[in-house]
């Protein structure tokens, strides 16, 4: 991949690539980077667009409803004919540097992270909500759940009769623990470029754990994480072997369903739907 640096908008030096997307750094001087700028081209104007307007809700009301901690979103934009979105990335460690620096056990790190993921991400499901209303019928759930059960060795899911319709969400699509900084008690979220105005509940989470449990065991490093036989080994990890360590991730589920408004119906229904996207069930 071909690469080339470029002095642009004073201090802002661009590090170009011929990938689709494009990374900025934002220095001043000859100090650390303090800003992260991604540029797209103009095949993604509508996305940009919906991501500018989320970022005006988010200032509006962000502070209010996430209890001061707000993604760091700043300002969307266009210059040169690129188009653009500048994030505060300052004063704030990522989580799983966070934790190396308190010399944290990894489990204890991982469940302080999870409850704060979890509470975040529910209030912010909760207070920014797409349009859309998605209806899943009782027997496209059934048989969901019979192709998932082939998978597993034990039932973990017991969803009663009926069908279920929730409400969508904005999504961030990238909710991973790189994407998260800690700055005091609170957490602020980078990296929006992959969100969806329209997205699933829960599923943002259901990412943010999956990803915290494969940076620590990674039990294949040369298999991809989406590798059906290595995320079933995560998952029965995680949720489905009994454990403190699962009997927790199902705790902090529940407590952000609670934020996000789910009842275990609800909550149990898009576990599925999570579940059997990733394993490619249809």
């Amino acid at each position: 991949m071909s690469e080339n640096r470029e002095k642009i908008m004073g201090n802002c030096i661009l590090h170009s690539s011929d990938c689709r997307n494009t990374l900025f750094v934002f220095q001043d001087g000859d100090a650390v980077p303090s800003y992260l700028i991604k540029i797209y081209d103009k095949s993604r104007q509508s996305h940009l667009g919906h991501l500018r307007e989320l970022t005006e809700r988010i200032n509006l009301h962000g502070s209010d409803v996430l209890g001061g901690s707000v993604p760091r979103i700043l300002r969307c934009g266009e210059t040169n004919g690129f188009y653009f979105v500048h994030e505060e990335y300052i004063d704030a460690v990522p989580m799983e540097m966070d934790a190396g620096r308190k010399r944290l056990s990894w489990e204890k790190a991982f469940l302080q992270n999870l409850k704060l993921a979890a509470t975040w991400i529910g209030h912010f499901h909760k207070n920014f909500r797409g349009e859309r209303r998605f209806l899943f019928k009782r027997q496209d759930i059934m048989s969901l759940l019979d192709k998932a059960g082939a998978f597993l060795e034990t039932s973990f899911l017991e969803i009663s009769d009926g069908d279920v319709e929730v409400a969508s969400v904005v999504s961030h699509g990238d909710f991973r623990p790189a994407n998260i900084l800690k700055r005091g008690q609170g957490i602020s979220v980078i990296d929006w470029d992959d969100f969806r105005p329209e997205g699933l509940p829960l599923f943002d989470l259901m990412e943010f754990i999956l990803r915290y449990i494969h940076s620590h065991y990674k039990f294949e490093k040369e298999r991809v994480i989406l590798d059906q036989e290595v995320f079933l080994k995560y998952f029965n990890l995680f949720y489905v072997k009994r454990s403190r360590l699962s009997e927790s991730v199902r705790k902090y589920i529940g407590i952000y369903s609670g934020h996000a408004g789910l009842n275990e119906k609800e909550r149990d229904t898009l576990l599925l739907l999570w579940l059997c996207n990733m394993l490619r069930i249809s």
